[in-house]
């Protein structure tokens, strides 16, 4: 078992323990036979210390959390005699119930008391009771529990039995000290300290090895007494406590008396029989089992509670060149190991090799397949408690591909010092000049990520674009700050490039270099108005941020067509711009493609097309209509088309309104005919009332987008067919070929 500090997650801990905030000495001896019980079942344990307890105790709801709410596995508490008594105790297990949201279960060892805490009724907690009476009050509230003798005798193996001595001690708590009271009046004949107090442990055993009888109306001055083998009376106190304890394990045994009167005492020290402590025994054997049971139920007959895992070890740096640093980690998700790295320059590269870019870089791939996520590295608490609302916002985005997972590290210590350079994102294109032209006089450098946007390139096309970009740092005064990595390549098959990935990668490159930078600059592709639940969005982007470097979403305030218009009067991104991705033949600009065709539109309507030296001046519309559009790109369309309207070319605007109607037309169509294919799959009841309705749809469909139902009919035959008459599609056939 390892300890842990208030202001640190359980790290890869299965459980965590929680002793009692502010005990005494029987307290100290219940949370050792917990301690001794718990790594009898070889759980990695996590104890809790006594600034996080005291935060748990004192109801400080935020700090617990941030340290619990990612914890999946176990929580035990200690055992006492405090249900319901002691508010900071009630306090401490409410507040780390409630914290401890994604834990498996919740395990309070046995305890007494008058009351049922309204957050043990959570059904993930188990609370086993130390005598009958609790037992029936938290069985009939509804809580889960189990019977089971104080966890204090666990630890009689620490004791070495000394039955012998004279006299009678009396061990008596000392008014006003504690929430309970002594409910009897008996006159001590003896010496009188309330040892359990005052001592610790070595100390009370100190002050009893010369006495034969110990007579205490403190429980675990009485255990105590009973583990050295004396003979021991109990007294009564004001709640049922030891009464209901006696009654419950003691009364057998002969050398255990309950004392009400003076009789009961001159009785008690005549029979003077030594106990028999089968009690111990019996507490191992029950406790023992309460805890199998326990576990058994909630971590699978024993084994290791931690869901399926993806591992990332402490990252490493080596040399990668003149200049440049390698930051590279080894990724394992229990089928394959990979490697993952960034070579960065090395002025950017920190002393201690940051996990940061690698919980990024891992993140979705533990999502999509289930899996915690666990670093050996320590990682930003930034940007831990960030990745829960990231999470939140990938599931909800994406439900049938992402769900949270537990990402589990050591929270690193924050940085020294935080680097004030300023740095945007830079791959040549509209948005990045963009960026370029609205923050220059606050940006220290620009990143630019050899590849990252190029499919496969060829290594001589590469060095030319490295070359283009460099030219155009240089041209606008700022230094180039190059990485590549092969994060990419590596997150391909589990997350698409842009619709998940793209800004946690260009954010795991900053990470990557915070050393250097204190700020990057991530640049929009579309506006607040049009924005996609998309790999690049405003709402994400700054969750990616950390105590060392802040990741800042840039120019979601117009659109792309509002973009276009404003580099069209900077000289460099006329001289420099690179839009194309598909670069066929290694060019630079292929001039064909949906994106190029767009841009050079915009460029168009600016009046700059001719004056743009990296994309030809013919502008085919026709050939952009036949391109169609999508999703994805239809807010580009849109937003071009409201500048052409507003700039008077009808000549470009008639072609995109033309094209907004057809996808629109498209789309309704798809809604009706996802409407078809729920008819057609749910078949007639017999009433007629699905094939009416399916004939309904099936008239529209023809009378309207005929050739686009043809070839729907013809793809999925013979499906559909058998569900339309023959009849009308011959004559659907023969309509349209006359057309």
């Amino acid at each position: 078992m390892t300890g842990t500090s208030p202001d640190a997650a359980p790290g890869r801990a299965e459980a965590v323990f929680f002793p009692t905030p502010g005990g005494n000495t029987g307290d100290d001896l219940i949370a050792t036979g917990c301690r001794h019980l718990l790594a009898d079942t070889g759980l990695e344990v996590a104890i809790a210390d006594h600034e996080w307890v005291g935060a748990a105790a004192a109801g400080d709801l935020a700090r617990v959390t941030a340290m619990l709410s990612r914890f999946r596995g176990l929580v035990f508490f200690s055992g006492g005699g405090n249900l319901g008594i002691y508010p900071d105790n009630q306090k401490m297990r409410a507040t780390v119930i409630a914290a401890a949201s994604q834990a498996r279960g919740f395990l309070v060892f046995p305890q007494s008391g008058v009351a049922v805490e309204p957050a043990l009724l959570d059904e993930r907690v188990t609370v086993l009771a130390r005598d009958a009476i609790t037992h029936h009050m938290l069985a009939d509230a509804g809580v889960n529990t189990g019977l089971v003798p104080d966890a204090a005798l666990l630890a009689a193996g620490d004791m070495t039995p000394d039955p012998g001595g004279t006299g009678t001690f009396w061990i008596l708590r000392s008014p006003g000290r504690d929430l309970e009271r002594s409910d009897h009046e008996l006159v001590p004949d003896g010496p009188v300290a309330d040892l359990t107090w005052d001592l610790p442990l070595e100390g009370v055993l100190d002050h009893l090895r010369p006495f034969r009888w110990v007579v205490s109306d403190r429980l675990h001055g009485g255990l105590i007494a009973l583990m050295m083998g004396k003979r021991v009376g109990l007294l009564p106190v004001a709640y049922h406590k030891t009464r209901a304890f006696y009654d419950t394990w003691l009364r057998d045994d002969p050398g255990v008396t309950f004392l009400t009167s003076r009789a009961d005492l001159d009785a008690f020290r005549a029979r003077a029989p030594e106990p028999s402590r089968a009690i111990v025994g019996r507490a191992r054997e029950l406790s023992s089992e309460a805890l199998a049971r326990f576990l058994d139920e909630r971590a699978k007959q024993h084994r290791s509670i931690r869901r399926p895992e993806i591992t990332v070890t402490a990252p490493s740096m080596t040399s990668d060149g003149p200049g440049r640093t390698r930051l590279s980690a080894t990724i394992d998700d229990g089928d394959s190991r990979s490697e993952v790295w960034f070579s960065i320059p090395e002025a950017t590269a920190a002393p201690d090799p940051p996990s940061e870019p690698f919980v990024l870089a891992a993140l979705l791939q533990a999502m999509r397949h289930g899996k915690d996520l666990v670093l050996e590295g320590p990682v930003s608490a930034m940007l831990l408690a960030n990745l829960e609302g990231l999470q939140e916002i990938y599931a909800g985005w994406f439900p049938d591909l992402f769900s949270p997972v537990a990402v589990v590290a050591e929270p690193a210590m924050p940085p020294d010092r935080v680097s004030a350079a300023i740095a945007a994102c830079f791959s040549g294109g509209v948005d990045s000049f963009h960026t370029v032209m609205t923050h220059r006089k606050r940006l220290d450098a620009l990143v630019y990520v050899d590849g990252l946007d190029m499919v496969d390139p060829d290594p001589a096309f590469r060095q030319m674009v490295h070359a283009r970009m460099a030219e155009a740092a240089d041209e606008v005064g700022l230094p180039l700050l190059v990485a590549t990595t092969n994060v990419r390549e590596y997150a391909a098959p589990f997350a698409a490039w842009l619709e998940h990935f793209h800004a946690m990668a260009l954010a795991a490159v900053g990470h990557a270099m915070a050393a250097g930078l204190g700020e990057l600059l991530i640049t929009a592709d579309r506006s607040y108005s049009t924005a996609l639940q998309w790999g690049n969005h405003p709402m994400a982007t700054p969750l990616y941020s950390s105590e060392a470097i802040r990741v800042t979403p840039s120019g979601w305030e117009g659109t792309r067509a509002d973009r276009v218009m404003a580099i069209a009067s900077y000289p460099p991104a006329l001289r420099h711009l690179r839009v194309c991705w598909r670069n066929p033949d290694s060019a630079y600009n292929c001039g064909r493609c949906e994106k190029c065709i767009r841009t050079k539109i915009g460029l168009e309507l600016a009046g700059a097309l001719d004056a743009c030296a990296t994309l030809d001046h013919h502008l085919d519309l026709s050939e952009y209509a036949s391109l169609g559009v999508d999703g994805n790109t239809v807010s580009h369309v849109v937003s071009n088309l409201v500048a052409a309207r507003r700039l008077g070319r009808p000549d470009i605007a008639d072609v995109l309104q033309q094209m907004v109607e057809d996808y629109r037309r498209a789309d309704n169509t798809a809604t009706a005919i996802n409407a078809l294919d729920e008819l057609t799959a749910a078949g007639d009841d017999g009433s007629g009332v699905v094939a009416q309705h399916r004939e309904v749809l099936y008239r529209a469909l023809s009378a309207h987008h005929g050739r686009w139902l043809l070839g729907r009919v013809a793809r999925d035959l013979p499906m559909k067919v058998v569900r339309l008459s023959w009849t009308r599609l011959l004559r659907l056939i023969h309509r349209l070929t006359r057309r």
